[in-house]
């Protein structure tokens, strides 16, 4: 299995103090826990997940339109349009879908 950049878009529900977990403008590394097609096995990548705050108008305080990029061994067996997945960081901080993929 090779090791591959992935890059992808998606739309994250965060609790009520959202933006301190991801404040607008800025880039952070995460741990990111995606399912695993198929099987539905857990695995976790390290991520940097990067908080436009400028192009989600409209959508509310405690959600935010969020770009992701990892390396990992398959990264499309977990993150595909319209999969689901966890920010954690010792125990999920925010949910996400995946909007679409970002190609590098």
């Amino acid at each position: 299995m090779a090791v591959r950049r992935y890059k992808f878009q998606a739309f994250v529900t965060l609790p009520s103090e959202g933006e301190a977990a991801l404040p607008p403008g800025k880039i952070q590394r995460m741990t990111i826990r995606g399912e695993r097609h198929g099987t539905h096995g857990s695995h976790f990548f390290s991520a940097l997940v990067a908080n436009q705050g400028d192009s989600a108008g409209g959508i509310g305080a405690n959600h935010a339109i969020v770009t992701v990029t990892l390396a990992g061994d398959d990264p499309v067996e977990y993150f595909s349009a319209g999969d689901h997945f966890a920010l954690w960081r010792g125990h999920d901080i925010a949910d996400g879908v995946v909007t679409r993929r970002l190609f590098v």
